[in-house]
Order: C-alpha cells, then structure tokens, then sequence
C-alpha cells in the first residue's frame, strides 16, 4: 500500500491512497468547483441577477458529492490521528482556501452571470466522482 504526505497548514498527514474511494486531492478540486460555485452565487445575486434558485438545485443535485467530498477530508485529518476539533479546523481551513481562490479567480475574470448555468453545469462536468 503507497502512502502519500499531504500538508495542512500546521499538520503533515501521511495518507495511504488507496483507502477510500476518492482521494485528498480529488476532495480539494472538488472543494474549489463548490466554492466557485457558491461565490459566483453570491456574487450574481450582488449584480441583481437571481441566480439562487439554480444555485440550490444545482448543490442539491450534488449534495452527495459535497457530502463525500468533506466526508474524505475529515478521514484524511483523522487517519494522520488528529481530534475532532482538529479534523474540523483542517475543513475549515480546506474550505476557507478554495474560497480565497475562487474569490481571487472572480475578481481577476469577472463573471458573466447570464451564462450562470453553463458556468454550473462546467462545475459539475468537471468534478470529481
């Protein structure tokens, strides 16, 4: 069994890849499409462009996947033997990341909030299963 380290701000963790189904890094992209998702939400609905509504169906249509996708961060943290205090901090972390880049990815590019649901169905194309 290979084992790979992963660095979290503060903790190394060793992971052995081929535990679950989907890996760390595979849950960190998939965070980043969630985030984008979500701050591209926020900020059409700023632009006065109701996006909501397709937002909501979009994350209930991949609410198992978000739920896999934290699921295997938080057994990475506790594999590496950390508490659950800190397997929450370490999603918290995860999650605060992705959305500094997704914010950082929107300012630079803008959003074009009349194309919202194409921008959705490219998230959903390109997370990972």
């Amino acid at each position: 069994m290979s084992m790979k380290l992963y660095f979290v701000p503060g903790v190394l963790l060793a992971i052995s890849s081929s535990c679950w189904a989907m890996s760390l890094r595979e849950a960190g992209e998939n965070l980043l499409y969630f985030e984008h998702a979500k701050t591209t939400s926020e900020h059409c609905e700023r632009q006065i462009a109701s996006v909501r509504s397709a937002y909501e169906t979009w994350l209930r249509d991949n609410s198992a996947l978000y739920a896999e996708t934290v699921g295997t961060i938080r057994r990475n943290a506790e594999q590496g033997g950390l508490s659950k205090a800190e397997q929450e901090a370490v999603l918290r972390e995860a999650i605060g990341n992705q959305r500094a880049l997704a914010q950082e990815h929107i300012a630079k590019k803008g959003v074009n909030c009349q194309r919202f649901s194409a921008s959705l169905q490219m998230y959903s194309s390109l997370l990972k299963r």
